[in-house]
């Protein structure tokens, strides 16, 4: 593990407070009887992410897209559009330092609930679906608990997420199947 700096403090890029910021937005998407995640599991997932650099205006991603990496926000601000099929109604967002976005297009496989772009300068880690397996693969117990988050949360939003436009609402109906959700991560384990 590298050592960092005394003058990590004053970068939010630089490399020991970037862990500590996924460290941070993945434990706080964990419920707390989540089993212990060690500090070499969270390593194994930093040493996977990509910072990203993105200026004012980039579009990350689009309502529908397929999505295939989860981002965390290390310094900057999103913000995001959800847009209805039969409603005249736009729900707007915006994310900052620490939050996540995309992670559910990651865990259960289905398109881009939102459209998201950076309102201002931006660095992003991205959590590639390839990052998520090497975390899988050595810790095949957390595809169930990530499973029971997904199908939770989709649950609970269902009313919301019912009519998204832009998204398949078979794929929205196996996102909330905790066993659907299950196999996909399953998918991932090598």
């Amino acid at each position: 593990m590298p050592a960092f700096t005394q003058l990590d403090h004053l970068d939010s890029t630089a490399p020991g407070n970037l862990f500590r910021t996924l460290k941070s937005a993945m434990l706080d998407l964990l419920p707390s009887t989540t089993p212990t995640v060690e500090s070499r599991d969270f390593w194994q997932l930093f040493a996977a992410t990509e910072l990203r650099r993105l200026p004012t205006g980039y579009a990350i991603f689009k309502q529908g897209d397929t999505g295939d990496s989860a981002y965390i926000v290390a310094s900057g601000r999103l913000g995001g559009t959800v847009t209805f099929r039969k409603r005249d109604e736009v729900k707007t967002f915006t994310l900052g330092v620490g939050d996540m976005v995309g992670e559910i297009s990651l865990l259960a496989g289905v398109p881009r609930t939102a459209t998201v772009e950076t309102l201002s300068p931006t660095h992003l880690l991205e959590i590639p679906r390839e990052a998520l397996s090497v975390f899988l693969s050595r810790r095949p117990d957390f595809a169930e608990v990530l499973a029971n988050l997904v199908a939770e949360r989709q649950n609970s939003d269902r009313e919301y997420l019912d009519g998204l436009a832009a998204v398949d609402d078979e794929a929205m109906a196996r996102s909330r199947n905790r066993e659907s959700v299950l196999s996909y991560l399953l998918g991932f384990v090598r």
